[in-house]
């Protein structure tokens, strides 16, 4: 057995194995961008800008929306994006504006998925 070859096989499963679950992760979230929908509504329009400036994060980030989650979440550290729950329309504006500042800390902070 020659047993470079076999270290080397080791050492290549081994990266496969703990690169597949975020890659996996990734690609997820990349299916989950296409299906949702950019919000629209200027009520949600107005707020992040507010928000932003308050926190003094001087970035662009992508408000969507969908139907198949349960919570919010945001990710991305080039390109921030925050998902909100499509149920997010009939929230009053205090939850609006709580729910979207704690997201948009995440983005702040750099945190690739929260």
């Amino acid at each position: 057995m020659d047993w470079s070859r076999a270290g080397l096989l080791a050492w290549l499963a081994g990266v496969l194995q703990t690169l597949t679950p975020p890659a996996l992760g990734v690609l997820s979230l990349h299916r989950l961008e296409r299906s949702a929908r950019r919000e629209t509504a200027s009520s949600w329009l107005d707020l992040p800008g507010e928000l932003l400036t308050r926190l003094g994060f001087n970035r662009r980030v992508a408000l969507l929306k969908a139907a198949q989650r349960r919570m919010p979440m945001t990710w991305g550290v080039l390109h921030p994006k925050v998902l909100l729950l499509e149920e997010s329309r009939e929230w009053p504006p205090d939850r609006c504006g709580v729910v979207l500042l704690h997201e948009l800390v995440h983005a702040q902070r750099c945190e690739p998925f929260s």
